[in-house]
């Protein structure tokens, strides 16, 4: 009996295993070439909106973001990402394993692993493989991906088809084990049964798990190379874009910036500390959170069309070319951040958008009396509510078409985004699909997910620098350290920015005027040199003067607070050679 007994749920876990990896594949190379569902990023989208994304992965993904910080594996943005899609294939895999025990657990003690018909035998498995494409078939309806160019009906019988056979074949190696089993005892004399049945079952399920696998390893990679050298084809295009767009202002652009109004005891001649981030962020830099899973929305630009409903006397529908041409274009020099950003983190960036007014954009439409808050909703299921009064009082308020003179890139929100100052980006959708005046505000999905209901941008201050490797003398041949970062109060405006070393009493920095009053500051403080292990701390003040908050507090729900500091040690060979008189 101890093949029989092999043959069980731990078998069927291995076989899970085994199976899956080419179906996984198999999903991806779909999706690539054919624009049909990739469903373990539909798995893992809808299980992120769902309550068990509130309860679970939410709290995981902050978690997440702590360990990437810790291990320092690059960008926060782009690792976090790659974090999310490699979550969404081990779960798609687990579902897999999981399923493959059950159906080999069924099938051991069932009556139809005895029937040896080809249909009756393949029941099991047929039935698993097809409810979970029932599933994933609605999971895709439900999450509307853009992503997904298939025609509806012709990609759920995809879905479905795959998973019915997927989990025929998990019958099939049942049956396929079990007839080793019976092969092995029917050519064995009947005393010798015992002694020798186990062995040469055991080789013969051998053989086939060594094949079973190395069919499973080329599907596997056949599938994956494929899918990739698809998806490379339809990102070349995109890279070039990337790789030439410029990363500093154009003269003529900083000539046309409205005057700063709310940054006070400014430098406009200051030297940013060596090693201070740039004060416009190359575009290819610019920080990425969102919540769509397995790549950005891809949508058509030619056929877009943006619909303005619901309180409306004349309602509208809008192209990409109308927004550009009918609507005074307006810039302005941007720094967005992200609620999620932690102190000191690099979720944060600047850059010049172009586009529309937004309140001249609704007025074409002429909102009714009753019409209160534009609700706003985008391709990855994204939606946000903002109030009408909010956009009228504030020209600031724009519909974004353009980012650094170029059209949005498909990961920033093509074709089209909002810009709300002092507000995280969690609360300004991208790739927005439609607009709808209604009566009422609703809470939009961040905040459906516990986060602030008004999201304004807190005060902070940076340390990007403490130059050790640039040290120099001043006029009287003392040694000064330069130290520098950014300072950044949303759209209130940086007054003041001060350093302290070694808890010591508070210094003031030098400011450089801003590039607009919706960015950061470039802050510099040259230290009288002292050797040892020193700790520095930054603090900043917003125009009106109130100080940032210094009590260190988590960015869930309101973003996070706190005094950024870095140490460094100052030896001897820092200092530069003294100049002879």
């Amino acid at each position: 009996m101890a093949e029989k007994q092999a043959i069980n749920w731990g078998m069927g876990a291995l076989i899970g295993t085994l199976l899956t990896a080419p179906l996984l594949a198999l999903f991806y190379f779909g999706h690539s070439v054919f624009g049909l569902s990739y469903v373990p990023a539909e798995l893992f989208k809808w299980t992120i909106d769902s309550a068990i994304g509130e309860v679970i992965v939410t709290p995981a993904k902050e978690i997440m973001v702590d360990i990437l910080l810790a291990l320092d594996l690059g960008r926060v943005d782009v690792v976090a990402k790659d974090a999310e899609n490699l979550m969404a294939l081990l779960g798609g895999w687990v579902t897999g394993i999981v399923v493959g025990a059950l159906v080999f657990a069924i099938m051991r003690s069932s009556r139809m692993a005895q029937q040896h018909d080809v249909f009756r035998d393949a029941m099991p498995g047929m039935g698993f493989g097809a409810l979970l494409g029932v599933v994933a078939v609605l999971m895709a309806v439900e999450n509307a991906n853009p992503n997904v160019t298939a025609s509806p009906s012709f990609n759920a019988l995809w879905v479905f088809a795959t998973f019915t056979v997927w989990g025929a074949l998990l019958s099939h190696c049942y049956h396929r084990l079990s007839a080793a089993s019976e092969a092995a005892l029917a050519t064995t004399a009947v005393a010798d049964r015992e002694k020798t049945a186990a062995s040469i079952t055991t080789l013969d399920r051998r053989q086939f798990l060594i094949r079973l696998g190395g069919a499973t390893a080329t599907l596997t990679l056949a599938g994956g190379v494929l899918g990739r050298l698809a998806e490379s084809t339809g990102e070349a295009t995109q890279v070039f874009i990337s790789d030439s767009l410029a990363s500093t202002l154009p003269p003529e652009v900083i000539a046309q910036l409205s005057p700063v109004r709310y940054t006070e005891g400014t430098l406009t001649s200051l030297v940013a500390a060596p090693g201070t981030r740039p004060e416009y962020t190359p575009l290819a830099d610019h920080y990425r959170i969102d919540i769509s899973v397995g790549g950005a929305p891809n949508i058509d630009g030619e056929t877009y069309r943006l619909p303005i409903t619901g309180l409306v006397e004349e309602p509208l529908e809008l192209s990409l070319a109308q927004l550009r041409e009918e609507f005074a274009a307006q810039e302005q020099i941007v720094t967005l951040a992200c609620i999620s950003n932690r102190v000191g983190g690099s979720l944060i960036s600047t850059t010049r958008w172009t586009g529309a007014r937004l309140s001249a954009v609704l007025e074409r439409a002429k909102p009714l009396a009753g019409a209160g808050y534009l609700r706003i909703d985008a391709a990855d299921n994204f939606f946000e509510w903002v109030s009408l009064e909010q956009i009228r009082a504030d020209p600031r308020i724009m519909l974004c078409y353009e980012w650094d003179g170029q059209a949005l890139l498909p990961k920033h929100g093509f074709p089209l985004r909002i810009y709300l100052p002092d507000i995280y980006g969690m609360k300004q959708p991208k790739w927005i699909t439609r607009f709808e005046l209604v009566e009422e505000w609703g809470e939009g999905y961040w905040v459906r997910r516990g986060w602030d209901e008004v999201a304004r941008m807190r005060a902070t201050a940076v340390i990007d620098t403490v130059a050790t490797d640039a040290v120099y003398r001043g006029e009287n041949g003392a040694a000064f350290v330069p130290i520098g970062g950014i300072a950044h109060v949303g759209a209130r405006g940086v007054s003041r920015v001060q350093v302290q070393v070694d808890g010591g009493e508070w210094q003031d920095a030098q400011i450089r005027t801003p590039l607009a009053d919706t960015t950061w500051v470039i802050w510099r403080y040259d230290w009288p040199f002292a050797e040892g292990a020193h700790t520095f701390t930054v603090r900043c003040f917003e125009y009106d003067g109130t100080p940032q908050i210094a009590e260190r507090q988590g960015s869930r729900p309101s973003g996070a607070t706190g005094l950024h500091a870095e140490d460094a040690t100052l030896r001897s060979h820092h200092l530069p050679a003294a100049e002879e008189a």
